[in-house]
């Protein structure tokens, strides 16, 4: 039999506590099972398909994660968290983590270029695991863990550009005054450094983007998969519904129908088609005269406001039944509206 050695650690006080084998180094729990398996020697050969419930181990890593990131001990959870990643692909948490901490070892290591490439390249594929997430609560909380991470190390990230810019530029003025530096030699310097300054922000500024990007992108998601999960809950409650906007409409198209039979089928249509025309013929005389046939343009005119005073009680008939008609689709159209903002409104 194989001695029992901790996985995680690498000690051997464990002691039964509980029903289960604890590590006294690291605080690391092993199921009997567990351990009996890691006192087997030799090769185990197993006929079939297994599947390895590996539950226990990650919940131990995650333990062991998460200490190291109350600590804020950078290589210890980058350590873990490459393990975790091992074990499960998926975790979000581990994608994220591993890519933080790798950023924050090169911030210490006075690397803040490839420490912002390290976030700027890999938020993506973070946020690519967290928009599955079905549970509200647990994407939101991953997002804000997120978002408070990144602005840490941005933070450390933006004042060390600064403060490295202005260093640089300090040193550079104390060689041109000391006469070690040319003139040219300086602008160039000075150009390199503020380069190398705007590189950074603008790296700072795409990392600050990436999470606006993604997190509106993930509350999209969230509010389509919320209303599709209500209809999906309320079918019958959309089924009326759009009926109910279906037979409006059709009622709106069938009185936009009678709208356009109203002018012919009111009373007096006739003798108002017969005024018109007169109405025009007289117009079209009146225009004919001479600039001195005042007296006759006079009297068509008095003809004229006859003709027009005829029409005008016909006109007025039409007008009112096609306002009334017209009423009678604004009140259809008002429910069509409330009935399309209670089908497309947020969920």
């Amino acid at each position: 039999m194989k001695k029992l050695v901790c996985e995680m650690c690498g000690g051997s006080d464990l002691l039964k506590h509980d029903g289960a084998f604890v590590c006294q180094s690291c605080g690391t729990k092993y199921s009997v099972e567990e351990a009996k398996k890691m006192m087997i020697e030799g090769t185990v050969e197993v006929a079939g398909t297994v599947k390895v419930d590996n539950s226990a181990k990650l919940d131990n890593l995650y333990k062991l994660a998460r200490r190291a990131k109350d600590d804020f001990n950078s290589e210890k959870g980058l350590e873990v968290y490459e393990q975790i990643a091992i074990e499960d692909p998926n975790s979000w948490e581990a994608a994220f983590f591993i890519i933080f901490y790798s950023a924050h070892i090169k911030y210490k290591n006075d690397e803040t270029n490839a420490a912002i490439n390290s976030l700027k390249n890999g938020l993506d594929s973070v946020f690519d695991l967290i928009e599955p997430i079905d549970d509200y609560e647990e994407l939101q909380s991953a997002i804000k863990e997120i978002v408070s991470k990144t602005g840490i190390i941005s933070e450390l990230l933006f004042e060390d550009t600064e403060k490295y810019y202005k260093e640089t530029k300090n040193r550079i003025y104390d060689h041109q005054n000391n006469g070690t530096l040319s003139g040219g030699q300086a602008y160039k310097y000075k150009s390199n450094n503020s380069d190398l300054r705007k590189s950074r922000k603008d790296g700072l500024k795409e990392i600050q983007d990436i999470l606006v990007k993604r997190q509106t992108r993930i509350d999209e998601v969230i509010g389509k998969r919320r209303f599709d999960e209500y209809w999906d809950a309320h079918q019958s409650e959309k089924a009326e519904l759009e009926a109910e906007k279906k037979s409006l409409s059709a009622q709106v198209t069938d009185i936009n129908q009678e709208i356009l039979k109203i002018t012919q089928n009111t009373d007096g249509y006739a003798n108002m088609v017969e005024f018109q025309k007169k109405v025009q013929n007289l117009t079209s005389e009146k225009d004919a005269l001479g600039i001195l046939k005042r007296k006759e343009k006079k009297a068509l005119q008095e003809q004229i406001d006859s003709a027009n005073n005829a029409i005008a009680p016909i006109q007025s008939r039409i007008n009112s039944a096609i306002a009334g008609e017209q009423g009678r689709i604004t009140s259809l159209q008002g429910r069509i509206a409330e009935i399309d903002t209670e089908l497309t409104k947020p969920r």
